[in-house]
């Protein structure tokens, strides 16, 4: 097994004391991952803005990252500037962006120990589906984004649509917790993410991963979190925390998922 970075282990102490929550052997391991700037190196959802509607996305953005408009109002206002002409060229562009080193280890390494990976995304579900198609069989599911493009512009929805959200990734995590229950006394839930859309669900889960802005937004809330680089990170941090849970409070179960 390789160890843990030191700078990941430091941290992951810090997390210990901060969250009673993260070693109980009665909740079921599961792991939320984000797409874009997460899984690609680069946020396909932003670059495709940037490249089609610049003068419409540019002072949105600024916007939205100061808090001064929702995530809706500014995804659902970018996306209907778009023509849906460009629908297709956008879907086949998927996979022309890199992925994150260590991405397809990763999968296998959660397919090894039978931990359902579900990637939410706050981009567009055929863009998601179509750069991870090979990694497909050990996903369990991927949340993200409709798009209606039958009119001459693109329309955005979402079935766990919120006021503030397009893509509430907290409700989409409700739907992997038993009926009645709530996800922190049913989940050991991990979040893998990079920027606001990862946010609200970052706040309610007990260990989360984050890099680029979605670290800053923790580190002003006084959140703990682990930073990381790689999926190479992820795992080895994970590899090792699983294996001392297990052995002092004995297996996990994973989250069994009905068909």
């Amino acid at each position: 097994m390789t160890p843990a970075p030191q700078h990941l282990l430091s941290v992951s102490r810090s997390v210990s004391q901060a969250s009673p929550l993260l070693v109980s052997p009665t909740r079921q391991r599961i792991v939320f991952c984000d797409f874009d700037g997460t899984i690609t190196q680069q946020d396909t959802f932003i670059d495709v803005a940037n490249r089609l509607v610049p003068d419409v996305w540019g002072p949105l953005q600024e916007q939205m990252y100061a808090f001064d408009i929702t995530l809706h109002e500014a995804v659902s206002r970018m996306v209907a500037a778009i023509e849906s002409r460009h629908y297709p060229d956008i879907v086949a562009g998927a996979k022309t962006y890199p992925l994150r080193e260590g991405f397809g280890e990763f999968v296998s390494f959660l397919q090894d120990q039978t931990i359902p990976l579900v990637v939410v995304s706050g981009g567009l579900q055929d863009v998601v589906a179509s750069a991870l198609e090979q990694y497909r069989p050990g996903i369990e599911a991927i949340h993200a984004a409709q798009i209606d493009d039958s009119g001459s512009h693109l329309r955005i929805h979402c079935e766990f649509e919120s006021e503030t959200e397009i893509v509430a990734k907290a409700r989409v995590m409700d739907c992997y917790v038993p009926d009645g229950g709530q996800a922190h006394t049913h989940l050991d839930a991990v979040l893998i993410g990079d920027s606001l859309t990862d946010l609200e669900l970052a706040l309610q889960v007990p260990l989360v991963f984050a890099r680029d802005r979605l670290a800053q937004y923790l580190r002003e809330r006084d959140r703990a979190y682990i930073p990381w680089e790689t999926f190479a990170d992820v795992q080895a941090y994970l590899s090792q925390r699983w294996a001392v849970e297990s052995t002092e409070q004995g297996e996990f179960k994973s989250v069994e998922i009905s068909s």
